[in-house]
């Protein structure tokens, strides 16, 4: 669970920054080579996390952002554009090439010292991170990429005589190891405890997620009882085009998150949510938690049940006017994803899991031929307040 100062955490990227800062406290001989292995988990850490059947479809749709590259191959990245949404071959080996690049020429730079193969590495690592900010992918701190651009350059180039492993400092060993190994191990195995940053899960598809569904003419209680830093997405796009239009804008949000696989594992869980989709306005967690909080980053965590539950405090939605379905990121070690379906009055309604296996086949729509997702419910729902409780 992520309250307040959990927010403020993530949104300094202080698995990242904050542990660099602590580094810059030891001795420069030990920081050059503790900066070199940081650097190296990061990467490591993201490319660990794409071994899995989501990552192909992210590429697909980050290539498809990206304005560099013609239309003839963006629809390629599909099976068949546009009645079969579902990854191609060529996505599947782009995604599995840059897992290779990424797990590979890190370690070539780890382990050479200057020259010629380390020069040829760092070129490879430029055009990797220059290739993901050209696709302007969505949610992306781009210039995290230009962080690692220079700091490669200046690491494994200019101080590529300093060994990565010369590390002398037991203490400075001991943070190493705490949030280079542990913490990411345990975000990998128990994902609802650690939040996918922490746990170096990178932009891999497999996030913590949330649809937030308010009975049609019930969501402007969030401006009636909450105070907010900003108006509501859909107040600030109906002043700007419309009401219609607003609502267009919103809902390519929602078609961005169904090409995903987990977005398809959320619109098969609609219609276990609500008895007529059409009824409500649903809407993104991340808009959401970026209204009522002021900050949002891919995290399903910041828009899970204690935000449901400020929520409630506040505006006293009446039981069916709020539901909301939140899907939990896969452990590495396990095949299906925990979901539950929270009513903002009543609590739980529903809780189980999802196949990853029936998630990856789904196209991201629904009608007769891609109907409710099959799942696996839990025979008895924990009461909410106890959900709650194991997520904070």
């Amino acid at each position: 669970m992520v309250g307040a100062s959990g927010a403020v955490f993530l949104a300094a990227r202080a698995e990242h920054y904050g542990l660099t800062l602590l580094v810059f406290l030891f001795p420069v001989s030990d920081m050059t080579a503790a900066l070199k292995l940081v650097m190296l988990a990061l990467w490591w850490g993201a490319t660990s996390s794409k071994l899995n059947r989501h990552f192909p479809f992210v590429v697909a749709v980050m290539i498809s952002n990206s304005p560099l590259h013609p239309a003839w191959f963006k629809r390629r990245l599909y099976r068949h554009y546009p009645d079969d949404l579902r990854p191609s071959a060529l996505a599947a080996a782009a995604a599995h090439g840059g897992t290779v690049i990424e797990y590979g020429v890190p370690l070539v730079l780890v382990l050479s010292h200057g020259g010629t193969v380390t020069t040829i590495a760092l070129a490879v690592m430029v055009v990797f991170h220059l290739h993901i900010m050209s696709a302007f992918p969505m949610g992306v701190p781009l210039e995290w990429n230009v962080f690692f651009i220079y700091s490669a350059l200046v690491l494994f180039g200019h101080d590529a005589g300093v060994s990565a492993f010369a590390v002398h400092s037991p203490l400075l060993a001991a943070v190493l190891v705490l949030g280079l190994v542990v913490v990411p191990l345990l975000g990998h195995v128990r994902p609802d405890l650690v939040s996918f940053l922490p746990s170096m899960r990178y932009y891999a598809g497999n996030w913590p997620t949330s649809l937030w569904c308010f009975r049609k003419g019930t969501e402007h209680r969030l401006n009636e009882y909450i105070v907010k830093a900003s108006g509501l997405p859909v107040d600030q796009l109906t002043r700007l085009y419309g009401a219609e239009t607003a609502e267009l804008v919103l809902h390519q949000g929602l078609a961005w998150r169904a090409m995903h696989s987990h977005g398809r594992a959320l619109a098969g869980l609609l219609p276990r949510a609500v008895d007529d989709v059409e009824s409500y306005d649903v809407r993104e967690g991340e808009t959401v938690a970026g209204a009522v909080l002021g900050w949002n980053f891919g995290d399903g965590h910041l828009h899970n049940e204690q935000l449901v539950a400020a929520v409630q405090q506040r505006c006293g939605f009446a039981p069916g006017d709020l539901r909301v379905v939140l899907l939990e990121s896969q452990p590495t070690h396990r095949q299906r994803q925990y979901y539950r379906i929270v009513d903002a009055s009543s609590g739980l309604i529903e809780e189980g899991h999802v196949n990853v296996r029936e998630m990856v086949v789904r196209q991201p729509w629904l009608d007769d031929e891609t109907p409710a997702l099959p799942v696996e419910p839990v025979a008895c729902p924990r009461p909410a307040t106890e959900v709650a409780a194991v997520h904070e």
